[in-house]
C-alpha cells in the first residue's frame, strides 16, 4: 500500500469517526432536551400543588 493509499484510507476511517460522533452527540443533546423538559414540567407541578 502506498502512503498516499494508506492516507487516503485514514482519512475515510476518521471522516466516519465524526460522523459517527456527531450523531451520538446530536441523540444526546435529544435526550437532554427531553429531560430539560421533564425537570421544568416537575418544577411547575412542585410550585403550583393542586388544591
Amino acid at each position: 500500500m502506498s502512503p498516499l493509499d494508506f492516507l487516503l484510507k485514514h482519512k475515510q476511517y476518521l471522516e466516519n469517526r465524526i460522523s459517527t460522533f456527531s450523531e451520538c452527540i446530536a441523540q444526546a443533546e435529544n435526550e437532554l432536551g427531553v429531560v430539560r423538559q421533564l425537570i421544568t414540567k416537575e418544577k411547575e407541578a412542585d410550585d403550583n400543588p393542586p388544591q
